[in-house]
């Protein structure tokens, strides 16, 4: 009886892990021959300015896009499924960094994907 509720939480969290997949990027197709950056999120996000401060330090460039705009949003989902994540439940931001994917990634994982990405910039 006592190992209940220690099953459930751990089976909840693997499922959402799972399911969610943030911070992992996932291949889609790439929307340029150039190397790119792009975010997507909305200007009152505190993960999002995190993410802008951390690439303007860095002077990678990249472009933000808010989802409060309907393209945008659309933008992003249709970036979201052909990489296979779930547009039902995600965090901000969403980056693509040439082609790759991802809810919520490690801003020192976006920055070596955009350097290591061996396209022409």
């Amino acid at each position: 009886m006592i190992f209940k509720q220690p099953l459930l939480f751990m089976l909840t969290g693997l499922m959402l892990t799972g399911c969610v997949a943030h911070g992992k990027f996932r291949p889609a197709e790439p929307v340029s021959g150039n190397a790119y950056v792009t975010l997507y999120g909305m200007e009152n996000c505190s993960a999002c300015q995190k993410f802008k401060r951390a690439l303007n330090k860095e002077k990678i460039p990249y472009t933000f896009k808010d989802i409060n705009d309907a393209n945008a949003q659309s933008e992003m989902y249709s970036r979201m499924e052909k990489a296979g994540l779930d547009t039902g439940y995600y965090l901000y931001p969403v980056v693509d960094v040439n082609g790759e994917v991802a809810s919520y990634p490690s801003v020192d994982d976006t920055i070596d994907r955009y350097r290591r990405s061996g396209i022409s910039r």
